[in-house]
């Protein structure tokens, strides 16, 4: 336990005085344990059956990709070298032909994949991301106006006899 900071200032440093109260503020935070026991039990069961992270068909059988929507969900496909461009691929897909205009974070994390794993290729994915980024998403248009048909055609008018 850190003693008052005059004290440990006269005889050790900035840095190890920081440190040492960073790691005592962060250990006395109280977190929560977001799953049941019973949900941690039933995920880490010998029977589990891990399911696709896109579509959550279950995922059975040796193979790399999900049989329902060919996404990689192999059990180490992020790590082997020849399955990890898959995901990767996954990745870039989804940039390069979503609909919606990236968050900063995500934006920033498609630029770093495409730096580290595309080579020449990431020239134009960058620029199709950051085109993508600086359009403005379409508003959406307003609901059509019900038009009165019998208030927009000619009557006949009994007087003049037409």
């Amino acid at each position: 336990m850190p003693g008052s900071f005059w004290t440990d200032w006269q005889t050790r440093g900035l840095g190890e005085i920081l440190r040492d109260r960073l790691r005592a503020w962060w250990r006395s935070l109280d977190r929560p344990d977001p799953w049941s026991p019973d949900l941690d039990a039933a995920a880490r069961a010998a029977d589990a059956l891990p399911v696709c992270h896109r579509c959550l068909t279950p995922f059975v059988g040796p193979g790399w990709f999900c049989a329902n929507c060919g996404a990689a969900t192999g059990p180490y496909n992020n790590t082997m070298p020849y399955l990890n461009i898959f995901s990767c691929g996954e990745v870039w897909r989804a940039g390069f032909a979503s609909r919606r205009r990236p968050t900063p974070i995500v934006l920033i994390g498609e630029i770093l994949t495409a730096l580290l794993k595309g080579g020449l290729l990431a020239v134009p994915y960058m620029l199709r991301l950051l085109a993508r980024a600086a359009r403005r998403p379409p508003r959406a248009s307003p609901p059509p106006v019900p038009v009165d048909v019998r208030a927009t055609t000619p009557r006949a008018d009994p007087e003049s006899g037409a």
